[in-house]
């Protein structure tokens, strides 16, 4: 999914947040994947990992709901 939408952002350029729910780490594996898959590192530098407002650690679906909900606002995304 996360390979569909930096796809999606070479060829239209139109999505404004890319996020990936996920840790650091798990983000490096990700990340390292899609190199392998021709995707440059300034592409991969539109992808917020792991998403939602930092130093917020519920790991609950509402609580990341709000975490990323709040990324958005302070971000300007509607």
């Amino acid at each position: 999914m996360v390979a569909a939408c930096l796809k999606r952002l070479r060829e239209r350029g139109d999505l404004p947040y890319v996020g990936l729910i996920g840790s650091k780490t798990k983000w490096a594996t990700f990340r390292h994947r899609l190199e392998e898959r021709g995707f440059r590192r300034q592409e991969l530098a539109q992808v917020t990992c792991p998403i939602g407002v930092p130093g917020i650690a519920g790991k609950q679906p509402e609580v990341i709901a709000v975490a990323v909900a709040a990324q958005l606002l302070q971000a300007g995304l509607p």
